[in-house]
């Protein structure tokens, strides 16, 4: 599952992101990667993170809308979440 190959055509949503046999690994502004899944489905998507380690995660859940303009500004503000929780910055 961690042997992951580029995620080619996410470049400007998830910048160095890689994926597997369904998960996928971002590095992190604090060094190193965390792995990730997520999901979308009518009204809302999830963003989920886990450390290397496994010692930390988390989980963002956003409420949208199919097409939406703002989806990249939402993409992008979950990612920041997630690399301040897993960063331990505020």
């Amino acid at each position: 599952m961690k042997r992951t190959v580029r995620a080619t055509g996410q470049e400007v949503v998830w910048p160095g992101a890689r994926y597997g046999l369904g998960i996928g690994s971002r590095p992190l502004s604090c060094g190193g990667v965390y792995w990730h899944h997520g999901g979308d489905d009518y009204g809302y998507k999830t963003r989920t993170g886990v450390t290397a380690d496994g010692r930390r995660g988390v989980v963002v859940s956003m409420s949208t809308q199919l097409g939406d303009r703002r989806s990249l500004e939402q993409e992008k503000a979950a990612g920041d979440l997630i690399d301040r929780a897993l960063c331990d910055r505020p």
